[in-house]
């Protein structure tokens, strides 16, 4: 009886710590995910900026 609680409290801490693995991977993928988004969007903010500057610069040509 004694090996059985044993091992029930060891397939419980198991189980606990892949569950605490699992939610420090989410939260990971989600930061990932929001560093992904801002840089994309500089990235059209500075295409943007730049065409504006290039369509001045051809018109006062």
């Amino acid at each position: 009886m004694r090996l059985t609680l044993e091992s029930a409290e060891s397939r419980f801490t198991e189980e606990m710590e892949r569950e605490h693995e699992i939610r420090n991977l989410k939260e990971t993928v989600g930061a990932l995910r929001d560093a992904l988004e801002k840089q994309k969007a500089g990235t059209a903010s500075e295409v943007a900026q730049a065409v504006a500057e290039a369509h001045n610069e051809i018109r006062d040509l």
